[in-house]
């Protein structure tokens, strides 16, 4: 799959706010925020395991 320029800045700002090293509880890697860019951007919830996107605005997509 490839991916926008957008979707980058977006995955970009996601690591700032919720990655590894921010302090945030989420501590997304960057796989992870490629993740979230595209839900984001897509406005569609996420199939995740573990509980760190659940620290984020990103819904589940088990409900």
């Amino acid at each position: 799959m490839s991916v926008t320029d957008e979707q980058v800045r977006t995955a970009r700002r996601a690591f700032r706010d919720f990655g590894r090293g921010s302090g945030h509880p989420a501590k997304l890697n960057f796989g992870d925020c490629i993740s979230y860019a595209l839900a984001a951007e897509r406005r569609e919830p996420l199939l995740y395991v573990g509980d760190g996107f659940a620290h984020t605005d990103i819904a589940s997509a088990l409900g």
